[in-house]
């Protein structure tokens, strides 16, 4: 940042703004395939920008607003990360250990940066914008966008879902902001872990940790497998 202009720095944001928004809208069907499923891949590459460009307003806004059906899908897909537990999730396969998958994983990065969290600026837009009235009104609204798309029936689904879910996003809304603010690497959680019945937790130190390692972990491509690796298998197999 130190080195451009602003005209120069707004360039490169709009470049990553492009490129992202031009992923989602061919993300289509809820494609799910374990550890290849292509929306761990945008996933990734968001919250790896979050750590770089403090303007993830840039790429946020113009995805929820949800002009195209891909970005209507991609948005019920980031929001049945906060809906549903490990293994009810109908727009995610449960994780295996023969095919990885499960999730889908709100926190991670596919960056190699891992003792920084989201820039001040993206975890303050975030903690403003991410409420459960917020995810509540845009399930809705990308429903609406999908009517009369392939996809319409699983999306009706996360609807009629989230009046009993409304508890879950609003702790789980919380706690995201606390794992992107923390960091994306080796003291990360495997999972989400706050779950219906439980307090909001005001602290990283509060909450039950699923600790994983970075080692042997394989940077997922753009738009296609996510990181899935030994650590995630022994990280949840501990956890049984």
């Amino acid at each position: 940042r130190r080195w451009l202009r602003p005209s120069g720095r707004d360039g490169i944001y709009e470049f990553f703004r492009d490129g992202f928004l031009e992923r989602l809208d061919v993300e289509r069907g809820f494609a799910y395939s374990g550890m290849g499923t292509p929306a761990y891949g945008w996933m990734g590459r968001f919250n790896s920008v979050g750590l770089v460009m403090p303007r993830i307003d840039m790429l946020w806004e113009p995805w929820w607003s949800l002009d195209t059906p891909g970005r209507a899908v991609a948005a019920l897909q980031y929001c049945s990360g906060l809906m549903y537990i490990e293994g009810e999730n109908p727009l995610f396969g449960s994780w295996t250990q023969e095919r990885g998958g499960g999730g889908p994983y709100l926190w991670e990065a596919d960056s190699p940066i891992y003792d920084a969290g989201w820039k001040r600026e993206n975890i303050d837009f975030l903690s403003r914008t991410l409420t459960v009235e917020y995810v509540e009104d845009h399930v809705e609204k990308a429903v609406a966008r999908l009517e009369g798309e392939p996809e319409r029936e699983k999306a009706r689904q996360l609807m009629g879902d989230f009046s009993e879910r409304r508890e879950l996003v609003s702790l789980r809304v919380a706690e995201l902001t606390l794992l992107l603010a923390e960091h994306t690497g080796p003291a990360r959680p495997a999972r989400i872990t706050v779950r219906p019945g439980q307090s909001g937790a005001t602290d990283l130190g509060s909450l039950s940790w699923f600790r994983t390692s970075c080692s042997g972990r394989r940077m997922p491509q753009f738009g296609a497998e996510p990181r899935s690796d030994r650590t995630k298998e022994a990280s949840r197999g501990q956890a049984r």
